[in-house]
């Protein structure tokens, strides 16, 4: 059963990585949080991506902030957060907010500028945080 689990681990963070292939750039930023004890890092596979923030006794380690491109997948982008929490320690981590904003794109066509409400900026951020006793 552990082998079958661990196949299964494997197989679906190929998947996760397959899914990234063509995401284009991807700003990813961590803030930590200032006094938060230092832990070593974990792999992604070990960051549990919460619904809200838990219950349980929690330490939060950081935020992190990341701007995903237009193409990037939600499967992609979750791995990318689990990725950048699992760098300072964390074990889990839970998204605070996701939201998108219309950027302006001025053309140059005489006095008249044209707006482009197609242009987004995503803007998701999460907390990484490590269980306590």
């Amino acid at each position: 059963m552990k082998i079958l689990s661990s196949a299964l681990r494997t197989i679906s963070l190929l998947g996760l990585l397959a899914a990234m292939i063509g995401c284009g750039r991807i700003a990813v930023s961590t803030k930590p949080t200032p006094g938060a004890p230092k832990f070593p890092p974990t792999t992604a596979l070990e960051v549990s991506l919460l619904d809200k923030a838990p219950a349980r006794k929690n330490v939060k380690l950081a935020e992190i902030v990341v701007e995903p491109g237009t193409r990037m997948t939600d499967i992609a982008l979750k791995l990318k957060i689990r990725e950048a929490a699992a760098d300072v320690g964390a074990n889990a981590v839970y998204i605070t907010s996701d939201e998108s904003y219309d950027l302006a794109s001025a053309s140059s066509g005489g006095f008249a500028n044209t707006y482009d409400s197609e242009k987004k900026l995503r803007v998701v951020k999460a907390n990484a945080i490590r269980f306590v006793q």
